[in-house]
């Protein structure tokens, strides 16, 4: 629970910071999902997910030296540590269910974040918006995480895993049956499925707004 929080609190403050500038994409799967259904351009999605592989990648290293005499003295061998950085199966749990797991944890962010983003909808507001995205990530990750961990977007757990296998921890890309392809492509497959849920369910069925003049010159029009 904790660490939920904490994931959520960390979204709320990138929305509060970067919302203005780039919309606070960060995580891929909202970039991905927002470029399928034309809400973004395409040709701006590889530079998205660069910076979000990048943030994650340093985000990484940044916590991995805050805590390096730690993981050196637990783990000489370099052995189990590097499960502090990466999402995977748990030991009950196949790959089959954690794919499940992350394709329906991406659809309920992706649904309910283009609610909460809908001005036609009960939209919070540019002040509420940071903090219901941060109550929107609380309650997913600690209701789907005890699966897989909840890898949520590409950027999130391939950025760490690649992290890992530069310093030492060569099993992160073959261990689990390949299990690291799982939170790459099953996010990006949920948020597509979550957002065209919304957009097919709710988006689609609000009433048509009245059209208004253009210019000075249609409103004098109109008034004549």
């Amino acid at each position: 629970m904790t660490v939920s929080i904490g994931w959520g609190v960390a979204v709320m403050l990138g929305t509060y910071v970067a919302d203005s500038v780039s919309g606070a994409q960060i995580i891929s799967v909202i970039t991905v999902t927002n470029a399928v259904y034309g809400r973004l351009p395409w040709w701006k999605v590889p530079g998205y997910m660069t910076a979000q592989m990048l943030g994650a990648f340093v985000g990484a290293a940044l916590i991995y030296v805050l805590n390096a005499q730690k993981i050196r003295r637990e783990d000489p061998n370099q052995e189990t540590m590097y499960k502090l950085f990466i999402t995977y199966a748990r030991d009950c749990v196949s790959n089959y269910t954690a794919f499940y797991t992350e394709v329906l944890a991406c659809a309920c962010i992706m649904l309910a974040s283009y609610a909460i983003k809908d001005r036609r909808n009960r939209w919070p507001g540019n002040r509420g918006t940071p903090f219901a995205l941060a109550l929107l990530v609380t309650a997913i990750s600690t209701s789907f995480s005890t699966n897989s961990g909840l890898g949520m977007s590409p950027n999130r757990d391939f950025g760490p895993r690649l992290f890992t296998y530069i310093i030492g921890y060569h099993m992160v890309f073959t261990e689990d049956s390949y299990y690291f392809w799982i939170p790459i492509v099953a996010p990006l497959i949920g948020g597509v499925i979550g957002g065209g849920l919304y957009i097919l369910f709710v988006e689609m069925q609000h009433p048509e707004l009245p059209q208004k003049p253009n210019s000075e010159r249609e409103r004098a029009v109109e008034s004549a």
